[in-house]
């Protein structure tokens, strides 16, 4: 077993992550494993990542924020990052969720090797509490030279043919996570079968300075989280309500404004609660066949989720 990383070396690590850094000790190496334990009172402003969902409990870390811990975990596993070298995500796959990871309470993860190619990896990770699975995944990467990593300017001809037929504002008071992480500001068409939700990743969003220094993104994990906010956001606004979880499967893909396609998102199972005694109102996205990522989204942009029901 490896030596554990200080806080310093794991910048070394991870240095476009300079701040909401979301790793609190690791050891490196092909089966590398991490740690974190994010309070309501985060010293970090990681608290941002949590959520409550069961009245009079603690919160809990945002079920997609846990691939992002296993992407971070992924980096770290490949060794200290050098500083001309950004990496971005491309997929995720195979994704289950289990049981929450409690705030304030340790978290603990694993990551190992499964493939590398050229400028890919491709890595199977876990995270748990108390021994208990919490969530695990398949992920892969890219490495881009930062001479060659800013996002391309959207082409100002395209045009976004969606039917956008509403616009119907979200109320964000329902969800108890902070509302720049509800990722869905508006329905902008609604059908039992058929959805599209509108997102602005607006140019003073929190986590725009702690996610790539002087070219900040979207988190590719919010794009996917996009998906239950979208489901929870309609079934709110038709007041529907039910003593037990709603679980409805669905594919999405997810535009910017110009329509230029940002993800793909197939098989994404989720599940409404809305209604059950002791608990708030929330989604959860309890399974994923794959995320597949295909541009990026920067301050500004207005991404569109189009998610069809597939159950």
């Amino acid at each position: 077993m490896g030596k554990p990383l200080t806080p310093a070396e794991i910048e070394d690590y991870i240095p476009h992550r300079f701040e909401n850094q979301l790793i609190d000790s690791a050891i490196p190496g092909e089966n590398a494993s991490f740690s974190v334990s994010i309070d309501p009172n985060d010293n970090h402003n990681r608290s941002i990542f949590l959520q409550t969902i069961e009245i009079g409990k603690p919160p809990i870390i945002m079920e997609t924020v846990l691939v992002e811990l296993l992407a971070l975990g992924m980096i770290i596993k490949e060794g200290p990052t050098p500083k001309d070298i950004l990496v971005f995500f491309a997929s995720i796959d195979s994704f289950e969720y289990h049981a929450p990871a409690i705030a304030g309470q340790t978290t603990m993860g694993s990551v190992y090797t499964l493939k590398k190619r050229d400028r890919f990896f491709k890595c199977h990770g876990h995270v748990e509490q108390s021994g208990e699975p919490s969530a695990r995944t398949t992920l892969m990467a890219r490495i881009f030279p930062v001479s060659t990593s800013a996002p391309e300017q959207s082409n100002p001809d395209t045009v976004l043919d969606l039917p956008l037929t509403m616009h119907q504002p979200v109320d964000k008071s329902h969800w108890r996570r902070h509302p720049d992480l509800v990722i869905c500001d508006a329905i902008r068409l609604a059908s039992e079968t058929e959805l599209i939700g509108e997102y602005c990743f607006h140019t003073e969003h929190p986590l725009i300075r702690g996610h790539f220094p002087n070219m900040p993104v979207m988190m590719g994990v919010l794009q996917w989280q996009s998906v239950a906010d979208l489901a929870l956001a309609n079934a709110l606004d038709q007041s529907l309500s039910s003593p037990e979880p709603i679980t409805h499967t669905y594919t999405a893909t997810l535009y910017n404004q110009t329509g230029a396609v940002i993800s793909v998102i197939s098989q994404c199972v989720v599940s409404l609660w809305i209604g059950v005694p002791g608990f708030y109102p929330h989604s959860r996205i309890i399974r994923t066949n794959k995320v597949a990522f295909k541009n990026r989204v920067v301050p500004g942009d207005t991404i569109y989720t189009h998610a069809q029901r597939v159950d």
